[in-house]
């Protein structure tokens, strides 16, 4: 869908090569099918079109053409549209405020060139590549206020969205007005995000039937999509809709959550299956990707992509695909948002949605509300001065990403950015201290949300022409611009809780989804994917990348004899081995070169078997110990990869209240984390994990039976209610440990488990019956492989 045109005061007669111009006197021209409405106004003064996809009636457009523009014009309507008029003086144009139709601009012929393609203006002006922009990309793409108005192409900008920009046809200096604000409004949210939804997807299915499909992930956003569009298509037709999954398993997560949905509406949606396998893994054909205004966010994934609409417009006949993409832009509530609680005085809500937020991200509560408290007292300029300072800081601890509470969050410098891509980033950083903000009223939180949404709704455009070389017209109908001002427009004290999934998206639909879709607080797994297609595109990848940098250092000479101390435990995965210290809390992944020197020197006790900077490398980490003779160790611990996911495996995305145990039980959890938490404070940070181990080994040593799993899974709950209070970290480590000990009391015997899983590599702690069963544990945890287990029932006495 590509619009562009013309502001100057010479006779420009360019059009691009299949393109056709709207009608006599008009310098803009349509390239495609996509929809517009071109209307002349009366007198013939000016021309009023109406670019993309738009749910307004002619006599609505024909009424607002005759006279001055109403200042909502780019929004009053569903769909994702641009309005530009033609004057005398020049070109005024309407932009999108969530920026889903981006319009962009270039000086031309003393005057102006604008179009809804960047890398249209960059062909017309050949444009270089805008290094600065570039720079962004790669080491801030988490700030996009540092973006502004570049584009990848030096020159091409694009037009600020949700304003009236006039482009002088002398070439004047563009004026820009403001135009959408998201001042709150009063009533319930979840009333007008459902009549903005249906609104949005009603305008394609129109426009569309029946040559229409939907994606049907089972996750909330997709799955509303769905329903709506079944309910909206006219009988006697069918929505297909289409489900991904990993070839051979027909009931992981998000497939059973979809299935619930097409059963649900049995008449109005036909379910079509697309297993996934080995071809369509990430990073796969990512060197011939076809061009776009961007790097568009499916670029990875462009295998799985292209196949899945390719297959939808051959064996569906879909011409137009809807997609619940965006919903969690829209919907997602920033931690920011404690900022605007406590600047409000909201202070016990504050309160509790730190404790929820932090026990969603496994961190404790301290550290959250003193970021809001200092967040609430910093402007976004302010904020932006100190991200000047260093725009691309690294992360302060692991993990400590969670306990930001800020507007903006930079991320690690990597070791191979050069000066050069530095200064780049430092002069956005200070372009954007510079720069006003058009938006300066909102809330913090709402301020980052429109940020994050108009990056993902412009970004979303360059995957709709990924979308267009398979003939599919892709929408995302959460990006429309009514569906982002009805959430926005949310008063403070009706927004939804930090930690809550979505609740207003459920409540708005719970008309049409299932129960158990609606109540659904996680989402489908898609990390395994990654890494599967990181190893397998390897060869590629590394040629991308070009030669690297060697530098000469000084390799320490390694000793003679050395050993793998007994706290150090090691597990193969095949494509990377997995070294945990059980004393020191250290965790170092080898990868298969690195890992196949660990196990040759594991059966002679010589480092020579290494090479000399990995050999020092693990010395120095106490992963290796010198010896004064040959000491072989045990093998590693042999552990099955994990097989890519697509969705057959799911997350938490909220977190909820546990219910409510008896005083006694609640008071004896609270004891036990107290507990864990001073073991953990009471010593050297680095020997934490060891300290657990050996006070859980104590504990076992008093137990006298098997807590039965009834008894087990109570002592759980237990913990986790308690938990939810605790104001320390309350992660699987400290939870397992605590039920650990909570039992103890008892003289009730579990076995503690603590273990690793790859793709990514992350460790779990948890509870298990001692005839194996886990207590209280989604399946996820059987991906884990165990690693340490306290209290096998052979230790125990009857």
């Amino acid at each position: 869908m590509t619009f562009g045109g013309f502001s100057t005061t010479e006779h420009i007669r360019l059009l691009p090569e299949g393109a056709e111009r709207f009608g006599a006197g008009s310098s803009a021209w349509r390239l495609g099918g996509a929809p517009a409405h071109f209307i002349p106004a009366q007198g013939g003064h000016r021309r009023v079109l109406v670019l993309g996809w738009c749910g307004a009636t002619r006599s609505e457009l024909r009424r607002s053409a005759d006279a001055p523009l109403p200042t909502d014009i780019s929004w009053r309507w569903a769909g994702a549209y641009a309005v530009v008029e033609e004057t005398r003086d020049g070109v005024i144009c309407h932009t999108d405020p969530a920026s889903a139709l981006p319009v962009y601009v270039a000086a031309w012929s003393n005057g102006w060139a604008w179009s809804t393609s960047a890398r249209m203006l960059a062909g017309l002006t050949a444009a270089s590549v805008d290094s600065q922009r570039l720079a962004c990309l790669v080491l801030a793409p988490s700030v996009p206020a540092l973006i502004g108005s570049r584009t990848c192409y030096a020159g091409v900008e694009q037009l600020a969205p949700g304003c009236r920009i006039e482009l002088p046809a002398n070439g004047g200096s563009l004026r820009c007005t403001t135009l959408w604000r998201p001042e709150p409004v009063p009533g319930p949210p979840h009333h007008r995000l459902r009549d903005a939804l249906s609104a949005a997807v009603g305008l394609r299915v129109r426009a569309a039937a029946p040559d229409l499909s939907c994606d049907l992930s089972g996750e909330l956003d997709s799955t509303s999509v769905a329903v709506l569009a079944a309910a909206a298509l006219p009988a006697p037709y069918r929505l297909s809709a289409v489900t991904i999954h990993p070839e051979g398993n027909d009931d992981g997560a998000d497939l059973r959550y979809a299935k619930l949905a097409s059963a649900a509406h049995p008449d109005r949606i036909v379910h079509h299956l697309f297993p996934l396998a080995a071809e369509h893994l990430p990073y796969t054909g990512v060197t011939s990707v076809p061009a776009t205004d961007e790097p568009a966010p499916s670029t990875l994934t462009l295998a799985r992509l292209t196949a899945q609409l390719r297959w939808m417009h051959h064996h569906l006949g879909s011409r137009t695909h809807l997609t619940g993409d965006g919903g969690d832009s829209v919907l997602f509530q920033p931690p920011v948002h404690l900022a605007d609680l406590i600047r409000r005085r909201r202070w016990p809500r504050a309160m509790r949605e730190a404790l929820g937020w932090a026990r969603l991200r496994h961190c404790a509560i301290a550290p959250l509300l003193v970021g809001a408290a200092a967040t609430a007292r910093t402007s976004r300029r302010d904020a932006l001065v100190d991200l000047a300072r260093s725009p691309a800081a690294p992360v302060p601890s692991r993990g400590g990403r969670h306990h930001r509470v800020g507007w903006f969050h930079s991320l690690p410098t990597p070791s191979w950015a050069r000066p050069a891509a530095l200064r780049l980033l430092a002069d956005a950083t200070t372009e954007a201290v510079d720069t006003e903000d058009p938006l300066p009223g909102p809330d913090a939180s709402v301020r980052t949300l429109v940020d994050e949404i108009r990056e993902v709704a412009r970004t979303a455009a360059a995957d709709a022409q990924l979308a267009a070389t398979c003939g599919i017209d892709l929408h995302n109908p959460f990006l429309d611009a009514r569906v982002m001002d009805a959430v926005l427009r949310t008063p403070l004290d009706r927004r939804p809780h930090v930690h809550l999934y979505k609740p207003v998206l459920s409540r708005a639909m719970r008309h049409l989804l299932p129960p158990e879709i609606a109540a659904r607080t996680t989402k489908g797994s898609f990390n395994s994917d990654h890494y599967a297609g990181l190893r397998a595109n390897l060869a590629g990848l590394a040629a991308l990348s070009g030669p690297t940098e060697q530098r000469g250092t000084r390799v320490p000479e390694t000793p003679r004899f050395a050993t793998s101390p007994s706290h150090v435990h090691a597990v193969d995965f095949g494509h990377v081995l997995v070294l945990i210290d059980y004393r020191g809390g250290l965790v170092q992944c080898l990868l298969p070169a690195a890992a196949l020197q660990w196990r040759d020197t594991a059966l002679t006790g010589r480092p020579a078997a290494m090479a000399p900077g990995l050999a020092n490398h693990l010395l120095a980490a106490g992963l290796l110990a010198p010896t004064s003779s040959p000491q072989p160790w045990p093998a590693p611990i042999t552990a099955r990869p994990a097989p890519a996911s697509w969705g057959s495996t799911e997350h938490p995305a909220g977190a909820s209240r546990p219910p409510a145990v008896p005083c006694r039980s609640g008071l004896a959890a609270a004891s036990a984390l107290a507990f864990i938490s001073a073991v953990k404070r009471a010593g050297d940070p680095r020997s934490a994990m060891l300290r657990i181990t050996t006070t859980l080994r104590t504990a076992a040593s008093t137990r006298r039976r098997a807590a039965t799993l009834a008894e087990a899974h109570a002592a759980v709950l237990a913990v986790r209610y308690a938990g939810w209070h605790f104001p320390g970290r309350t992660a699987c480590l400290e939870e397992s440990a605590a039920v650990t000990l909570f039992l103890a009391a008892r003289r009730l015997a579990v076995t503690w488990c603590h273990g690793v899983a790859p793709n990514p590599v992350r460790l779990h702690a948890w509870i298990r019956t001692v005839d194996g069963t886990p207590v209280a544990e989604p399946p996820s945890t059987l991906a884990h492989t165990p690693v340490l287990t306290i209290g096998d029932p052979h230790q125990h006495r009857p």
